[in-house]
């Protein structure tokens, strides 16, 4: 009831990770949660740059927040297209992507 009626910056960080990136699908972003296998080896899935793309990895997620839904570790992503967009709707959220050439990850803002 909580999560529904009160303050989004309220809400714990994987909350606001999950409500951005529902927010992001309903913008037609691509949100793709991916196995070890799908993330490197041979099954290996890269966004395209002209698709407006999210991809973060299962396991980094599983391990990124206690359980409280605080973060404890970035979450390493892969992102196509607009990331400028996709970072803006982020950080209405209190999240941001933060880019090392093409690596990317996602951190709250107070982590930043």
């Amino acid at each position: 009831w909580r999560s529904c009626t009160g303050e989004l910056s309220e809400q714990n960080d994987l909350f606001r990770l999950t409500y951005a990136l529902e927010l992001a699908k309903q913008y037609d972003w691509v949100y793709h949660v991916l196995s070890d296998s799908e993330w490197s080896g041979r099954r290996q899935i890269q966004p395209s740059a002209s698709v407006n793309s999210i991809c973060l990895l299962k396991s980094a997620l599983d391990i990124g927040f206690d359980d409280d839904g605080t973060q404890v570790m970035p979450v390493p992503a892969r992102i196509g297209g607009r990331a400028g967009g996709l970072n803006a709707l982020l950080k209405s959220c209190g999240w941001e992507a933060v880019s090392n050439d093409d690596h990317w990850k996602l951190v709250t803002i107070s982590a930043g």
